[in-house]
């Protein structure tokens, strides 16, 4: 046998058992009974020990298991998958063992069971066992390339109860998110490509991208050539403009403008840098300091000013009063009268009266005269020390404030001079740019060189995996497929009117269609049960067949739900005997049909999930693996359920 097929398939117990539903290889096994005795979920099993995403076994058989297994046996290798039952709150489990080698001695009991792998890496070991390579889908714009493992394959290995009549979906798996990664694998898995022409698709990859490379660096290395004078004399001008070339290189020819702009390489820009200068800070400093000790001395000469003229007032006053007073002659002849003239009194006897007040406030008159003339020359003393403090202080600052001008103005030169060099170097760094292209010639020629190079590369890459070589290996795949299909449709129910036709496969979309001479009939139009049936059953052999012949790393496993299924109305175990004529001879078409093929083929393995039983067809009795009734089924009653809520 040259093709991996299901020897078992183990369900482990919550209670330390284990059931063995054994398998034929390169057989059709049969598994007989009603629904809802557990045929389904067979395939559910098997998908979800090859890695599915989610454990979509059903609840039922869920709660009484603790671990599910499949045991993958070609020629004397033995390979168990195995994967524990996620909790009922969780969609999957990533608990797996992986194990090669002689599985006589499998456990039992579901709980001595000892994962040694995560799901990625269950699917890793098993790639490897199959002979898939490393290979990855193609990658493009908005789509990821993606690893093609046993994931890949898995729409090729079920024919299930929504797919295998359904109207518009050729393969599990294509109607849902999976679909582009399904078609996107298509190519491998039928030997259009292989590792080997994966390499060279890479390799083409990035020859192309140098290609493309080159081509830039070849066009812009002509444009810079081609512009040759013009840009000399560009850049001559503008050096002439900033001084660093002599004006009489205006008038010389190409080459001796391209000397001169050699030499400029050797220009070196000012090392100056305009840094923050302490002294200007200091001056800064010191310009706040003595403005504020002139504005404290011109405070205080205006104090001084407020109290001489203050004083002049009061002065003023006075020697006014003086005058009134000497004009009655009232200070000349007052120091010799003894008599009060206002009360007649002594004034040696009334100290009180009126004449002795007065001569005290003529005496206080006359002292306020003789301070008030004392302290003038003082004040006018200090108001001239103060503004000459003041000039002095003023003419520090214009010191201070001249020194700080210059200093700005030194900086500003500086600054306009860094820029002029900035300027400079700017045109410098296109000289050198330019000067460089100027050499380009011999350059341009190796790159011309290197780009026929990789033309020829590409070339000869294109005749061995280009896009034409993938479609002509694509086109030819689909038409052994097409020619299998067809052959195999032959044999199989169909309508009278769509028998004489080509079955045909778009590889693009992987639709299937009937050829008519004058159109093209989709599966979907095609109108029954039964052609859709037989459309379905014809392709998927014809893939396995292909799988076959071009020794693909496929297992030769195809698990088929219910072929009868056009037939059967009711989801009870039916006999024969329930069929008309015509619809008896139908399913006994299908069932020798399957079983011719079988026999036809090297390491294909059918398991067939069936409501139909034909009790006078021997071949079809023998192949019955399991028959299960309404009240036994896929899980024995007596296996305790999970009640547990989590």
């Amino acid at each position: 046998m040259n093709r991996w097929n299901i020897r078992y398939i183990h369900l482990f117990s919550r209670d330390g058992r284990r059931l063995d539903l054994e398998l034929k290889t390169g057989e059709v096994n049969v598994v007989c009974g009603a629904s809802n005795t557990g045929k389904s979920a067979l395939i559910e099993i098997i998908d979800y020990t090859i890695g599915s995403s989610r454990c979509k076994i059903p609840d039922y058989i869920r709660r009484a298991t603790s671990w599910v297994a499949t045991t993958w046996v070609k020629n004397d290798q033995e390979v168990l998958l195995a994967r524990k039952i996620p909790p009922r709150t969780r969609k999957t489990s990533e608990d797996c063992l992986f194990r090669t080698g002689d599985l006589s001695e499998l456990t039992t009991d579901g709980k001595e069971l000892t994962p040694n792998a995560n799901c990625e890496g269950l699917l890793n070991q098993f790639a490897q066992v199959l002979g898939l390579g490393t290979m990855v889908t193609e990658q493009s714009w908005g789509k990821e390339a993606k690893a093609i493992g046993p994931r890949s394959f898995a729409p090729f290995l079920f024919q299930s109860s929504g797919v295998i009549t359904n109207p518009s979906i050729l393969l599990r798996g294509l109607e849902g998110s999976k679909r582009q990664y399904i078609i996107d694998c298509f190519p491998y898995h039928v030997g259009a490509v292989d590792e080997k022409s994966v390499e060279l698709l890479e390799k083409l990859r990035r020859r192309r991208r140098q290609k493309k490379s080159l081509m830039r660096e070849v066009l812009n290395n002509e444009l810079l050539v081609s512009n040759r004078t013009s840009r000399a004399e560009t850049l001559v001008t503008e050096s002439v403009e900033l001084g660093l070339i002599d004006p009489s290189y205006m008038e010389v020819d190409t080459d001796t403008k391209i000397i001169a702009l050699s030499k400029l390489q050797e220009w070196t820009s000012s090392p100056e840098k305009v840094e923050e200068d302490s002294q200007l800070a200091a001056f800064y400093l010191k310009e706040e300091e003595t403005v504020k000790k002139i504005a404290q001395l011109r405070s205080r000469l205006r104090a001084a000013n407020e109290m001489i003229n203050a004083s002049d007032n009061f002065g003023g006053s006075v020697r006014k009063q003086k005058k009134r007073l000497e004009s009655i002659e009232l200070f000349r002849d007052f120091e010799s009268i003894h008599e009060c003239p206002f009360c007649g009194s002594s004034d040696e006897q009334d100290v009180d009266c009126e004449m002795n007040q007065l001569r005290e406030a003529l005496d206080k008159l006359q002292n306020e005269l003789k301070t008030v003339g004392k302290g003038r020359p003082r004040l006018d003393s200090y108001i001239r020390e103060l503004q000459s403090e003041i000039e002095q202080e003023t003419q520090i600052l214009k010191g201070i404030r001249a020194n700080i001008e210059a200093i700005v103005r030194e900086r500003e030169n500086l600054m306009k001079e860094l820029a002029l060099d900035a300027r400079r170097n700017r045109v410098i760094g296109r000289v050198s740019l330019f000067l460089e292209s100027s050499k380009g010639s011999s350059r341009g020629i190796n790159l011309q060189g290197e780009l026929d190079s990789i033309r020829r590369e590409i070339s000869d890459l294109e005749n061995l995996v280009g896009r034409d070589v993938l479609d002509d290996a694509l086109q030819e795949a689909r038409a052994r497929i097409n020619h299998f299909a067809t052959e195999l449709l032959a044999e199989l129910p169909m309508a009278g009117h769509y028998r004489d036709n080509t079955a045909s496969i778009n590889y693009r979309n992987l639709e299937v269609s009937l050829i008519a001479p004058s159109r093209a009939i989709p599966m979907e139009d095609l109108g029954s049960d039964e052609n859709w049936l037989s459309l379905h059953l014809a392709f998927a052999l014809s893939f396995h067949r292909l799988f076959e012949e071009r020794e693909r790393p496929i297992p030769g496993v195809l698990v088929l739900d219910q072929v009868s299924r056009p037939y059967y109305a009711e989801e009870s175990a039916k006999e024969e005997s329930d069929l008309t004529s015509a619809d008896k001879k139908a399913v006994r078409q299908y069932i020798h049909f399957l079983f011719s093929e079988v026999s036809r083929r090297e390491g294909l393995q059918i398991l067939l999930l069936e409501h139909a039983r034909l009790l006078d067809d021997d071949v079809y009795r023998n192949s019955i693996v399991r028959e299960w009734e309404v009240d036994d089924g896929l899980i024995p009653s007596d296996w305790p359920l999970d009640e547990s809520k989590k």
